[in-house]
């Protein structure tokens, strides 16, 4: 009895935390989850993989969102908030009322509001998980069990980093996909141009087309274009919402030619090749790390065979000896 007495110490903790936290928290914070149950927006896929705890889960997580995003005074997103932002554009994430497209469905989270939700369910399984890793063997030798905290805290800071760390390689992931993918959609619409059609049409060419990425961004462009009747805009949604240096460049230059006036074509041939470039760029980059990565395992195995064949037999040689 006295060895659980700390475990039920920790439950009613967190219970009391938890109800603590939803009667307390300032409803002025920019990040939070509203009550009632959870929207479509607002879900958290580890959440909804317990449904026997999902009210439970859903009540504490809307209390800490409050406690634990980084928010100011005057009710603005932070730095911290700005930068998950981007990063949920860049990945093709972000889901928010009015988007224009459907959510990815692979998406793990599509806000700020259950990337941070997220990130503390991930948070408390981890500390869980470290707490009860630690705590077994402990009580089984019958030592103390005050080192299971320490498992706890790393737990939960691994599960804490986790959803970051998702969002980044999503990030690094998609701009390759639009690095290889410009490289043959840019010539595709400098010869649609080349014919004397417009580039809204050739966009509209394009976006009729199966395509990755960047075909996605054209029609999340048009659908911009259609609502706004302004290409200008729709280009400038493009750059701030993706912030990658070839698509910058990209809509700089449609946007120099709509506003100094002049044909898209030639531009789009200088586009084609500096695609093409930066492709050739990656890929070599690429495989230069492949290839780092291949001699690992290659002098590995010749340190290895070097070992067997020389050290081995002199190895025998000793021991026999003695």
């Amino acid at each position: 009895m006295g060895n659980s007495t700390p475990i039920l110490a920790i439950l009613a903790g967190l219970g009391f935390l938890s109800m603590w936290l939803g009667l307390t928290i300032p409803r002025r914070r920019v990040v939070r989850a509203a009550s009632g149950p959870a929207t479509p927006q607002q879900r958290i896929a580890t959440v909804e993989s317990l449904p026997f705890l999902q009210g439970f889960l859903y009540s504490m997580v809307r209390g800490l969102i409050g406690f634990v995003a980084p928010v100011n005074e005057q009710g603005e997103l932070t730095s911290a908030n700005e930068r998950y932002l981007q990063m949920l554009k860049q990945a093709d994430w972000h889901w928010a009322p009015g988007e224009l497209n459907a959510p990815t469905p692979s998406a793990p989270f599509w806000n700020l509001e259950t990337l941070w939700g997220s990130k503390i369910v991930a948070a408390l399984v981890g500390g869980t998980v470290g707490f009860l890793v630690l705590l077994v063997p402990s009580l089984a030798m019958g030592l103390p069990p005050w080192g299971a905290f320490f498992g706890a805290f790393i737990g939960a800071l691994q599960g804490w980093i986790s959803p970051d760390s998702k969002l980044r390689a999503a990030v690094k992931k998609r701009q390759h996909e639009l690095t290889i993918e410009m490289a043959y959609r840019i010539p595709v619409l400098a010869a649609y141009v080349s014919t004397g059609r417009s580039l809204t049409r050739a966009f509209r060419y394009l976006a009729g087309r199966p395509g990755g990425p960047f075909v996605a961004e054209v029609r999340r462009l048009l659908a911009v274009y259609d609502a706004t009747t302004s290409l200008s805009a729709a280009i400038e949604g493009l750059m701030a919402r993706n912030r990658m240096r070839a698509l910058t460049e990209f809509g700089q230059q449609i946007l120099m030619v709509e506003k100094e006036g002049g044909s898209i074509g030639p531009a789009l041939d200088v586009l084609s090749r500096a695609a093409q470039r930066t492709l050739k760029r990656r890929l070599d980059k690429q495989a230069a790390d492949n290839a780092a990565q291949m001699g690992l395992p290659v002098s590995g195995g010749a340190m290895l065979v070097v070992f067997l064949l020389v050290g081995g037999p002199a190895l025998y040689i000793v021991l026999s000896s003695l």
